[in-house]
């Protein structure tokens, strides 16, 4: 498979330069990543609303101030992380963790009905236990999932490199050394 096909143009680069698109390795540590942060989130707020509303954890009795003010924010966090992420930064905190951020097809930051489109297909993704959106990963050219075939978006390596190929040396996105040589003097 050449390397064009697994990649998308960067922007604001040369005309061969390409951002290499992250896999499914790099979707599963971001996705993995992300669903820590909005389960740790989640519970957060359900633990601080019932700590402020002096109940147990899981309450024998319930009323509508324990939903309004436990439940339905904690389910929010957790429903509306990534569209919310998505669409304000045009990532996410496990993304940014991992490493990979969304693109167009052009390289470009995509923008808010793409974004959206993608949120709204998540769940046909998530089908079995994800194996729908990871088998879409599997089979597609750039590796992409039914909610990113929709909108027009890759996720790719923030920085250009593919890790699986990164020197450990420190080499920077543009193929230079981050420390340069002692010995080396300009």
């Amino acid at each position: 498979m050449a390397s064009t096909e697994r990649s998308v143009p960067a922007v604001g680069a040369t005309p061969d330069r390409h951002l290499p698109v992250a896999g499914l390795g790099g979707r599963s540590y971001a996705f993995l990543l992300d669903w820590h942060i909005r389960i740790l989130a989640g519970l957060a707020w359900y633990a601080a609303s019932i700590w402020v509303q002096d109940r147990h954890f899981i309450p024998s009795e319930t009323d509508p101030s324990f939903w309004s003010a436990a439940v339905a924010p904690a389910l929010v966090i957790y429903l509306f992380y990534h569209p919310g992420f998505e669409i304000l930064t045009a990532n996410t905190p496990g993304k940014r963790l991992a490493g990979v951020r969304i693109v167009d097809r052009d390289g470009r930051r995509p923008g808010i009905v793409a974004l959206i489109v993608r949120n709204a297909l998540r769940p046909v993704d998530s089908l079995v236990f994800y194996v729908v959106g990871m088998a879409s990963v599997l089979i597609t050219r750039q590796a992409v999932r039914i909610g990113d075939l929709a909108a027009g978006t890759v996720l790719v390596y923030a920085d250009g490199l593919d890790p699986r190929h990164a020197d450990l040396r420190g080499v920077d996105s543009n193929g230079t050394d981050k420390a340069p040589d002692a010995t080396h003097r300009p």
